[in-house]
């Protein structure tokens, strides 16, 4: 095995060394770690952001009892305010880049479109995507291919992990958790769907806020919960599509909160905002005659 680990590892400075493996990137970002966006051109047919809200049986919580309480709301009015709340919030962060569609609203025929929209999807979990690193130079950049190269060949060497999942061994029932973590993601079943709704509203880009969660955040000393002083985590998972029904971006953004902060609006105005902010910088800028903002791109 050592013998075998020294070969493949002299055999990979020489491909690198030769330029022989190259990698390719979902995001990129500079050299400070910020995210460099898209431009995509879309003529006036169709130069709109449409902003989507989660459906909402998409919504998980762990604060609920205690955000009632603190309120007197029901469970209803809470998801409600919160639906509400994110859809303000990422309208606020994209305004001054967009035009935007937004399909939380008072309005019947709106609200039509938004059922059309909830059942041309259908949902589905993948592992959370790594985030993109800034670029490095000289040897750094070289040692870093090298260093990932060798650990995706130990991997291959490693005794290979049960799949995760539930299923039957032996006669009986097996279930193996997901070590990675995961956000929901949406899968299109009517192709139509983008065809209707850009012609009818003119858009071209499609944010989906895929799923809410207002958990209480993982890897806590247990004791922490007993004197009402722990963390709490929102997460809001997207997904970013194209008119062409193509996917830009999925994945997910955290924030965590204190678990004393009970106040409905104050857990909106305080996290709310920030995290529409993430999401933003995920979305491709749109270029269009319409938009003179979003074409004084650097």
């Amino acid at each position: 095995m050592v013998m075998k680990m020294k070969a493949f590892i002299a055999s990979v400075v020489l491909l690198f060394a030769f330029g022989a493996v190259a990698q390719d990137y979902t995001l990129h970002v500079d050299e400070s770690g910020q995210i460099i966006r898209d431009t995509f051109f879309f003529g006036p047919e169709k130069s709109k952001l449409m902003i989507i809200p989660f459906e909402p049986r998409l919504y998980r919580s762990h604060i609920d009892r205690q955000v009632g309480e603190y309120d007197g709301l029901n469970f209803q009015e809470i998801r409600g305010y919160f639906r509400l709340g994110l859809d303000n919030a990422l309208s606020l962060a994209t305004k001054d880049e967009y035009a935007l569609v937004r399909m939380h609203a008072d309005n019947a025929d709106i609200n039509r479109d938004l059922d059309y929209i909830y059942k041309s999807v259908g949902y589905q979990y993948r592992t959370m995507p790594k985030p993109p690193e800034p670029p490095k130079k000289g040897l750094a950049k070289f040692g870093d291919k090298i260093n990932k190269e060798v650990q995706k060949q130990v991997k291959k060497l490693e005794e290979p992990e049960p799949a995760p999942g539930a299923r039957i061994e032996n006669g009986q029932v097996v279930s193996v958790p997901h070590k990675e973590e995961r956000f929901m993601a949406i899968s299109l079943i009517n192709q139509d769907m983008f065809n209707y709704l850009t012609e009818k509203y003119g858009t071209g880009l499609y944010l989906f806020i895929t799923q809410l969660d207002m958990m209480n955040a993982p890897d806590q000393d247990y004791t922490a919960f007993g004197s009402d002083n722990y963390e709490r985590e929102i997460k809001i998972h997207f997904c970013i599509m194209t008119s062409d029904k193509k996917e830009v971006y999925a994945g997910a953004v955290k924030r965590r909160f204190s678990s004393r902060t009970n106040s409905i609006k104050k857990i909106i105005v305080e996290n709310f905002p920030p995290m529409a902010e993430q999401i933003k910088m995920y979305l491709p800028l749109i270029l269009s005659p319409e938009n003179e903002k979003a074409a004084q791109v650097d």
